[in-house]
């Protein structure tokens, strides 16, 4: 069985990636370097780029050109900022790394 049989979307085009572009245009610059998602949200107010992946995952990825290692969270003031500069993955938080971001809202 071949992997596009295995693919839910079956006789549809997979969705393209998302790019820097596409981010910016679905989020809005706030001050202090925050960003808020325009997008989807899940009943928690968790920002999400399709069902099941939330922002914080694809602007994590899109920043740091890596796929992040756990749980991406925030490193800033403002609750749902999306901006990848004030997000962390778990190698960043046990480093030290995770953004000595201490933004004004």
């Amino acid at each position: 069985m071949s992997a596009s049989t295995l693919w839910i979307g079956v006789g549809k085009t997979p969705p393209r990636p998302y790019t820097l572009a596409d981010f910016y245009e679905q989020t809005t610059l706030l001050p202090g370097g925050h960003r808020r998602w325009l997008g989807r949200h899940s009943r928690q107010g968790v920002p999400l780029t399709g069902r099941t992946e939330s922002v914080y995952r694809l602007s994590f990825r899109l920043t740091y050109d890596r796929e992040p290692d756990g749980y991406v969270r925030g490193t800033c003031t403002l609750k749902h900022c999306v901006a990848g500069e004030h997000l962390a993955d778990r190698i960043m938080r046990q480093s030290g790394n995770a953004g000595a971001e201490v933004a004004t809202q």
